[in-house]
Formats: structure tokens, sequence, C-alpha cells
């Protein structure tokens, strides 16, 4: 949003039609509504970016997900395929030391 710095004031001539909106303004001094107007604009749209800053992560999360489930059922998948090829190697180390020496020159 741009703010042009050589406007100081503005006038703004409103009328109002929703009854919760005008119990509100009714229910503001008359001698501070503008004040008190200028800051519930300026609240009203710091909530609504707000809102929508919130809104566009939950899309980017729900963008995702599928991504997310799928990792998570391959890091599953590795944590029973990583013994499985371990166990073997483990066994040839362990085999090595039976071999015969010519053998083991052979093998490392």
């Amino acid at each position: 949003m741009s703010i042009d710095s050589s406007v100081k004031e503005m006038k703004l001539k409103l009328t109002l039609s929703d009854p919760r909106a005008i119990e509100i303004v009714e229910g503001i001094p008359t001698n501070r509504r503008d004040e008190i107007i200028e800051k519930y604009i300026i609240l009203g749209e710091m909530v609504v970016s707000h809102a929508s800053i919130g809104t566009r992560k939950e899309s980017v999360e729900d963008f995702f997900a599928p991504l997310k489930s799928d990792i998570e059922m391959i890091r599953e998948q590795l944590k029973l395929i990583v013994p499985t090829i371990a166990t073997p190697a483990k066994k040839g180390d362990h085999c090595r030391n039976y071999l015969p020496e010519s053998s083991r020159a052979l093998y490392g």
C-alpha cells in the first residue's frame, strides 16, 4: 500500500446502513470519532491482511500434504529396507576371518 506523504488530511462523508456499525459509531464520543474511526480502519486492514496470510499458509500446507505423506511412507519403508541390506554386509565381514589366506587376498 503506497501512502502519499503530501496528503495531510482527508475529509470523508459516510453513510452507514449496518445496524452494528451504527451502534459502534454511536458509542464513540463525538469529540474523538475521527481519531477512533481512523484507528478502526487501520486495525481492520491489519486483521484482513493477517487473515489473508493465514489462508495462504493453510493453502500451502494443503498443497504439500500429499507430498508430506509420501515422504513419511518412504521413510517407513527405508526403516524396513536398510536393516535388511546391512545384515548380509555384516555377515560378509564376519566370514572373511574364516577364509584361507589366498582367498582373503582375493576378496580383500
